[in-house]
């Protein structure tokens, strides 16, 4: 991972941060799958780009399908409307294609 400026100035929180945000995926009760494509949604509903690519590639890693994935953006456009199919669709259509998955 790239040194960024909160991890020179501020170790110890990005440090923090970053082991919450690997247990937060971790197999428990719900797969690393399903937590990655959870990931993916809100990332979606929250104009992340940079997360959505990122829940994208680890949903993948967790064996997510494209299926899936076009699935689970199909809920967040319904719950969030037009917008969030606008702003989404060329996101996860790039990283299916450039990922390679059926």
């Amino acid at each position: 991972m790239r040194k960024i400026f909160l991890d020179e100035y501020v170790p110890q929180v990005w440090k923090l941060y970053l082991d919450q945000a690997e247990e937060a995926v971790k197999d428990g009760a719900l797969s690393n799958k399903i937590k990655e494509l959870i990931a993916f949604a809100v990332a979606i509903a929250a104009h992340c780009e940079p997360c959505v690519k990122i829940h994208i590639r680890r949903a993948i890693k967790g064996g997510a399908t494209a299926k899936e994935i076009a699935e689970v953006a199909g809920v967040v456009v319904m719950l969030c409307g037009g917008t969030a199919e606008i702003w989404a669709r060329r996101i996860v259509e790039n990283e299916i294609k450039d990922l390679r998955i059926d």
